[in-house]
């Protein structure tokens, strides 16, 4: 779990990648996360779906793109991510972004002095 952590953002990372990375049966990779009742796949794409949630939340990202924080994220497909994105956090990642960005309302104590 360290290792794909580790190199979440690495588009290669798949399972095959990580059987032959540290010589283990895809089997028995995969009976570890069903121990967790996910797959890795599932597992993975949780993962990415998170962190470019939190990237497009970031106002220290706001000038990135959409589609480069996607591909920073390990996601290769788009349009894929899209979708995806969609499913999990029932917006797309351009409204989640507009949404987290807008500037916060202050009202001031001046207007509303305390009772």
């Amino acid at each position: 779990m360290e290792d794909i952590e580790t190199n979440l953002c690495n588009p290669a990372l798949d399972v095959g990648w990580v059987t032959a990375r540290h010589r283990i049966a895809e089997r028995y990779l995969r009976a570890l996360f069903a121990d967790h009742e996910t797959t890795f796949t599932d597992h993975v794409t949780g993962r990415r779906l998170q962190l470019a949630h939190r990237r497009l939340c970031d106002v220290r990202e706001a000038d990135r793109a959409v589609s480069t924080i996607a591909y920073s994220c390990g996601f290769g497909d788009l349009s894929w991510f899209n979708r995806a994105f969609r499913r999990r956090f029932g917006m797309s990642p351009g409204a989640v972004r507009k949404k987290s960005l807008l500037p916060t309302a202050h009202v001031s104590q001046e207007l509303h002095p305390p009772d």
